[in-house]
């Protein structure tokens, strides 16, 4: 039983997480309208305000967000991954219409 509110797209993306000035690189593997989920090398605090950066359309997006939640990465045995939730903190018109456009098709 799916108990998300949201409908989320899947796939992978690179796209960069900004903290304090630095830049840590991560893999999209799913969206919503109204956050994220991405695997890092790089782990964050909960309820950290960081700016996550990605293209859509050859447009470079740049969206604050707050990180909700962090564990660790069902992948290989010994990997450091991290899975992080990212809630969007108002996100720009453009990415909301982009996302309508995916999900009406």
């Amino acid at each position: 039983m799916e108990t998300r509110k949201e409908e989320r797209i899947y796939g992978v993306k690179d796209l960069i997480i900004k903290d304090e000035g630095k830049e840590f690189n991560a893999i999209l593997t799913s969206i919503s309208t109204t956050g994220m989920s991405v695997i890092s090398d790089s782990t964050f605090p909960t309820y950290k305000e960081i700016e996550v950066k990605f293209r859509i359309n050859e447009n470079l997006l740049s969206i604050r967000g707050s990180i909700r939640w962090v564990n660790d990465h069902k992948g290989e045995a010994g990997s450091n991954l991290k899975e992080i939730g990212i809630l969007f903190i108002d996100p720009p018109p453009e990415y909301k219409e982009y996302l309508d456009v995916i999900l009406e098709t």
